[in-house]
This record gives structure tokens, C-alpha cells and sequence, in this order.
């Protein structure tokens, strides 16, 4: 039987293991499935931010290579995306794009912790000596479909190394009055695919 000093050392041991298991799991990187989600929650309003850029470039370029597309997290930061577009007769396009996101966080309240809408705090960065997500577009009007991969460093309340392994399709319209000019149509883009980091993977199926 314990006496009240071993209780209370053993009480101290457990608080300091579960102590260094949240902190772990805070610094070490993404840990567990909540946390790979929310990895994923952090990036759902950048992956849908790439592809109006896509869009933006694909409609104003003139040659093979798009004009480079800016745009601003809703906190802070910046996301480039560029490359190039294929030329032809034909309305079907091929578009090979880089992805670059600097010190870049959106504004998202997560949903899925339980039901109070706890903003996330994390940025996403390219990791040291890393490179741009690439982002790949097949445009077959009246549909599209593409994929985006690469790896992206994550701070602020969690921390490690984020993979992305993601595929998209949806709907596409014409530009009123625009001719060849392609929009999205709202509410029918898919993205499904993974988010990984360590041994941990969520899986994503999200209708944008």
C-alpha cells in the first residue's frame, strides 16, 4: 500500500510524463490524428486561395508562361504561385505550377474541435533548403482536374513538417462575355488525398 509520500511522487512522475507528452507533441511535430488534422484545417482556405490564382494567371496569360499571381494570407504573409500553361487550338490546357507560401496564416476557426470554433494559430513556411509545392491543372472543359505535392513547415501552436499528397477535380464555366476565359463553378471542387507528418496521416475529402 502507498504511503502519502510515494502517492504524492507518484502523482508528480505522472504529471510530469503527461507534461512532456503534450509538450512533445506541441514541438516534436504532428503526433496524433487530431493533430494532422488540424494540419490540413490550418491549409484548406490556402489550397482554394491556389487555385483562384491558378485561375487568375490562366486567364491573363499571353504565352506559355502565366504571369505570377500574388496573394496574402488573411493574417499574414504571402502565397506565389507561377509557371507555365500549354498553347494550342485546342480548349484543353495543361498548366505545370510552383507554389510558394513565406510566413503565410489564414484566419480559420476550426469546426471539428468539439464544437467551439477555436481559431488556429499556425503558419506555414517552405521548409530550409526545401522547394515549392508543385501543383499540377488539367483543364477539359467543362471539368478540371489537378494535384498538389510537397512538404511545408509548420509553426505556431503546433510544430514539424507537413506532406501533402492531394488531388482535386471539379467544374468549370466560362467568363461572361470573356470567351476562352474559365472560372470555377462554386461548390464543386473536391479535394481528397492525404496530409502526413511523421507517421501520422489524415485523410482528406473536402468539398470547396
Amino acid at each position: 500500500m502507498l504511503d502519502h509520500k510515494s502517492l504524492s511522487r507518484s502523482r508528480r512522475s505522472l504529471s510530469s510524463l503527461a507534461l512532456l507528452a503534450a509538450l512533445s507533441a506541441q514541438c516534436g511535430g504532428v503526433s496524433n490524428a487530431e493533430a494532422a488534422r488540424k494540419a490540413y484545417v490550418g491549409l484548406d482556405r490556402a489550397v482554394d486561395r491556389a487555385l483562384s490564382l491558378a485561375f487568375d494567371g490562366f486567364n491573363a496569360a499571353t504565352s506559355a508562361n502565366i504571369p505570377a499571381q500574388t496573394g496574402n494570407g488573411d493574417v499574414m504573409g504571402t502565397m506565389l504561385v507561377e509557371g507555365q500553361v500549354s498553347q494550342g487550338s485546342s480548349s484543353n490546357r495543361e498548366m505545370r505550377l510552383r507554389v510558394t507560401l513565406t510566413n503565410y496564416r489564414d484566419t480559420v476557426r476550426d469546426n471539428g474541435d468539439g464544437g467551439t470554433g477555436a481559431e488556429l494559430r499556425l503558419i506555414y513556411d517552405m521548409p530550409q533548403g526545401g522547394t515549392p509545392l508543385t501543383f499540377d491543372l488539367s483543364l477539359r472543359p467543362p471539368t478540371f482536374t489537378g494535384t498538389m505535392t510537397g512538404t511545408l513547415r509548420m509553426t505556431g501552436e503546433i510544430e514539424g513538417t507537413v506532406t501533402l499528397n492531394l488531388m482535386m477535380s471539379g467544374q468549370l464555366e466560362s467568363m461572361s462575355g470573356m470567351g476562352s476565359r474559365l472560372m470555377r463553378v462554386a461548390g464543386s471542387t473536391r479535394i481528397q488525398g492525404t496530409v502526413t507528418s511523421g507517421s501520422t496521416t489524415f485523410n482528406v475529402d473536402v468539398m470547396r
